[in-house]
C-alpha cells in the first residue's frame, strides 16, 4: 500500500502550457483584461509562424530546384542515347543489299539488322571493319555468296537424283507426286529441266560475284583469303539448310534400298497368298512408321 501511495504522490499533473500561464499572470499584474491578453497571444503566435513559413518555402524551392536538375540530366542522357541510336541507324541504312534477280527468299541471318550481321562477320574475320566502303562491299557480297552456296547444294541434290534414279529406276516421291506417274522418261526430262534452270542461275550468280569483286577496296588485303573466309561464314550460317538436304538424300536412298529388297523378296514368292500376307505386313509397317513420325512432330 505504501508503495502505491508514493507512486501516486510522485506523479506529475499537467496544468497546460506554463509559458502561457506565466505570460497571462504578468499581463494581469499590469492591469490588462482577458480580451487584451488574448490579442497579445495571437500577435505573438503570428510572429512565431512567419519565420517557420519562410523556412518551409526555402526548403520547397530547394527541393524543386533539385528535382528540375535531375529531370534535366535525365532528358540530356535520353537525348544523347537517341542521337547515338540515330547515328547507328543511319549507318545501317547506308549499307545496301546487293539486288539480285534470282534471289527469292532470304535466310534468317540475312534478315537481321545490318549492325548485328556486320558484328558477327567481324568476329569471324577477326578484324575491324571501321571503313564504310569495306562494310558496304562485304554486306553486298554475303547475299551473293549465300545464293551461290544454295544453288550449288541444290545442283548436287538433283544430280544425285538423276544418277541414282537412272541406275535403280526408282525416282523420289516428290517427283512422282509432281508428275503423277512413275515413268522413267518423264522423270528424267523433269530432272534435266530443273538442272538446266539451276545451272543457268548458278552462272548468273558467278557473273554477279565477278562484277562485284572488281569493286573490292585495295586496303582490305588479299581478296582470295577474304573471299574464302566469307564463304566459310556463309557455310556455317547455312548448316540447317545442308542438314535438311542431306536428310532428303538419305530418305531417297532408303526408299531405293527398300524397293530393291522388296524385289528380291518377291522373286522367292510363288503363291498369291504369300504375296498378300507380305503386302499386309508392309502396309502395317508403313502405318506404324507414319504414326511414329507424327508422334515425333
Amino acid at each position: 500500500m505504501n508503495t502505491s501511495k508514493r507512486t501516486k504522490l510522485h506523479r506529475r499533473q499537467c496544468h497546460g502550457n506554463r509559458k502561457l500561464r506565466r505570460f497571462k499572470k504578468k499581463c494581469r499584474q499590469r492591469g490588462m483584461n482577458d480580451e487584451e491578453i488574448q490579442r497579445l497571444i495571437q500577435d505573438r503566435q503570428q510572429q512565431q509562424q512567419q519565420p517557420r513559413q519562410k523556412e518551409s518555402d526555402i526548403q520547397m524551392k530547394e527541393t524543386n530546384d533539385i528535382e528540375l536538375r535531375q529531370s534535366k540530366n535525365v532528358t540530356r542522357k535520353i537525348s544523347k542515347t537517341k542521337r547515338k541510336l540515330k547515328k547507328k541507324i543511319k549507318k545501317c541504312k547506308k549499307l545496301k543489299v546487293a539486288s539480285t534477280k534470282f534471289n527469292r527468299r532470304l535466310p534468317m541471318y540475312l534478315k537481321k539488322e545490318p549492325s548485328i550481321l556486320m558484328q558477327s562477320v567481324r568476329l569471324h574475320l577477326q578484324q575491324k571493319l571501321t571503313n564504310k566502303k569495306h562494310q558496304q562491299f562485304i554486306y553486298q557480297r554475303i547475299p551473293l555468296l549465300d545464293q551461290q552456296y544454295r544453288l550449288g547444294q541444290y545442283r548436287f541434290l538433283w544430280q544425285t537424283y538423276l544418277t541414282l534414279g537412272s541406275l535403280s529406276n526408282f525416282w523420289p516421291m516428290c517427283i512422282q507426286k509432281k508428275l503423277k506417274s512413275t515413268n522413267n522418261e518423264s522423270s528424267v526430262q523433269y530432272i534435266e529441266h530443273r538442272l538446266n534452270e539451276l545451272e543457268k542461275e548458278y552462272h548468273e550468280c558467278i557473273n554477279e560475284l565477278k562484277k562485284q569483286a572488281e569493286l573490292c577496296p585495295i586496303k582490305m588485303g588479299p581478296f582470295d583469303i577474304l573471299n574464302q573466309k566469307l564463304k566459310e561464314f556463309v557455310r556455317l550460317q547455312r548448316t540447317r539448310f545442308t542438314e535438311k538436304l542431306n536428310a532428303q538424300l538419305t530418305r531417297y536412298k532408303n526408299y531405293i534400298h527398300e524397293n530393291e529388297l522388296y524385289k528380291t523378296l518377291l522373286s522367292h514368292i510363288h503363291t498369291d497368298e504369300q504375296k498378300s500376307t507380305i503386302d499386309q505386313l508392309i502396309f502395317i509397317r508403313e502405318r506404324q512408321l507414319e504414326i511414329f513420325e507424327n508422334y515425333l512432330r
